[in-house]
């Protein structure tokens, strides 16, 4: 299978930006090496993997793979909460859901850990088939997005979360671009993206001007992680179904 990527339109601060590294040929006028394709038990099936990197997208070995996505993490989005409201600095971030004109209570965030895994694949396109005799060569227009996530539902708790985090904040980010691979006739599978991500996790801690400290509840949020050069970190897999 080859890939080649054209196309790309950034919408928002994080840019999912791919293109691909062939890989070398052994002589003029060869081939050149296919990815290797090897048994994934979170898919079930056969991949072929890309890491993002600075430089574009390059082919990863199983053992590469599996170093790469070592350090995973069991997301349950039905359990978390996205985020309704643009963050703005500007903004009073302690600001709380309860005050009268001489009493008021607010929320501060305290981080005690920041862990980088790799989150939960993103399906980025339907099942795409070759039933040509000569096998098939395939466009395919992909959008992935990558959102935050929160443990909390308040948006006066999400931005207590986002101005006590150590790092800087990343809300979404979508990429549009267009897939031209080749398939051998029986093929089908689809691609998925599978992104790094950065969770704070803390506690939130209530307060009020008179009492000072009330109480306090564990919180968390999940953030995507860029490159140095603004571009989403994560693996590219072609699941081949079965």
């Amino acid at each position: 299978m080859k890939l080649s990527i054209k196309g790309l339109v950034a919408s928002s601060a994080l840019v999912l930006g791919l293109s691909f590294s062939l890989p070398a040929f052994a002589e003029e006028n060869t081939e050149p090496t296919e990815p290797e394709r090897f048994y994934d038990s979170e898919f079930d099936a056969e991949i072929i993997a890309y890491e993002n990197t600075e430089n574009g997208l390059v082919p990863l070995t199983e053992e590469e793979y599996r170093s790469f996505t070592e350090e995973q993490e069991v997301e349950e989005p039905e359990l978390e909460y996205s985020d309704t409201d643009e963050f703005n600095l500007l903004k009073p971030v302690v600001a709380g859901d309860f005050k009268t004109q001489d009493y008021r209570e607010y929320w501060k965030y305290s981080e005690s850990k920041v862990t980088t895994y790799t989150g939960n694949p993103i399906q980025a396109t339907s099942t795409i088939k070759c039933n040509t005799s000569g096998g098939c060569s395939i466009s395919k227009n992909i959008s992935v997005t990558v959102s935050s996530s929160f443990s909390v539902n308040t948006q006066a708790e999400k931005n207590a979360i986002k101005a006590g985090v150590s790092y800087t904040w990343v809300n979404s980010a979508t990429s549009s671009s267009t897939y031209t691979f080749k398939l051998k006739k029986g093929e089908n599978g689809y691609i998925a993206f599978k992104p790094t991500k950065r969770k704070s996790t803390g506690k939130l801690k209530r307060y009020s001007n008179w009492d000072g400290y009330l109480y306090s509840k564990s919180a968390y949020c999940r953030n995507p992680v860029k490159l140095s050069n603004g571009e989403a970190k994560g693996t590219y897999v072609f699941v081949h179904k079965k």
